[in-house]
């Protein structure tokens, strides 16, 4: 038996040719009567032909559809189907973008105002948590940020994000919601509307991160805290993180983003339920390694 790979990669079998014995020369008189009938045709190539490979006619014929193997950002392994036609190779290629949506937050705008027939007490706002816009973001801006320390800035691009390391001895400033790391990220200038995508990676537990958006005076236009984060595990390439998605509005003059925690944050823990592997528990850390970008 010879043993053989086909073009798919698949193993084949095909027993060997019996060895003929040698043919006893014709004269050209039994040459010429014989004519083409019964001539043998020269083989097409001197190794793969059909006297060495006699299945390789069959496999030829089956309607077998071609994949190939790759393997995605998450590790995962997927097979594919590939076909010569160019319309099926450009759509495997660039395959649909999945649908984002912004991720469930507590979001207080400069613009906001409460409902004309909404008038609770001041102390019903304070034990509920409600408080208008303007005392909330003003309150906020009591302690930033047109004095927040500027060392250091991170500009993101449209087609690039940036990674963040909030380490020991990076800058710590004093907001209204405590003391807290911070990441000062320049926003780009676009005219089309999209998201920011926010990931803090779990290692020894994840920063939490909470956000403010300033204008051009570093005045803050909105905070978005609270926000219901994402969970995607540890694989074999990458840490776990956490992952949230939030509207840019670059149209209401926002040009810069706070990113920090809050003290009440650090006391706390993100609790993740998984049918599968159970439950994961990550501790919230005053430190930590962020990646910001928009998809």
């Amino acid at each position: 038996m010879r043993t053989w790979v086909d073009e798919r990669g698949q193993v084949r079998y095909s027993p060997l040719p019996e060895k003929k014995p040698e043919r006893e020369e014709k004269s050209p008189e039994t040459q010429d009567t014989a004519g083409n009938e019964g001539k043998e045709k020269p083989p097409s190539h001197p190794v793969y032909n059909l006297e060495n490979f006699p299945a390789a006619d069959e496999v030829a014929q089956e309607d077998e559809e071609l994949y190939y193997t790759w393997r995605d950002a998450e590790g995962r392994v997927h097979n594919t189907p590939y076909s010569l036609s160019e319309e099926k190779i450009a759509r495997v290629s660039r395959p649909e973008k999945e649908e984002k949506t912004a991720s469930n937050a507590r979001v207080t705008r400069k613009d906001d105002a409460d409902a004309p027939d909404y008038n609770p007490s001041a102390e019903a706002k304070r034990i509920l948590g409600l408080e208008g816009a303007a005392g909330r973001l003003e309150r906020f801006a009591g302690n930033c940020c047109s004095e927040l320390p500027r060392i250091e800035t991170f500009p993101l691009t449209a087609d690039q994000g940036v990674g963040i390391r909030l380490k020991a001895d990076s800058a710590i400033h004093r907001f209204s919601t405590g003391k807290s790391r911070f990441a000062l990220i320049r926003l780009p200038r676009t005219d089309t509307e999209g998201l920011l995508r926010v990931q803090s990676f779990v290692r020894d537990g994840a920063f939490l991160p909470n956000l403010v958006f300033l204008d051009a005076n570093f005045e803050p236009v909105r905070l978005v805290t609270d926000i219901a984060f994402d969970f995607s595990p540890e694989t074999w390439s990458r840490y776990g993180f956490l992952e949230a998605f939030v509207p840019l509005r670059e149209e209401a003059g926002e040009r810069w983003l706070v990113i920090f925690t809050r003290e009440r944050d650090l006391k706390g823990t993100t609790t993740i339920t998984d049918g599968a592997d159970g439950t994961t528990i990550v501790d919230h850390s005053p430190t930590g390694s962020l990646q910001v970008t928009i998809p």
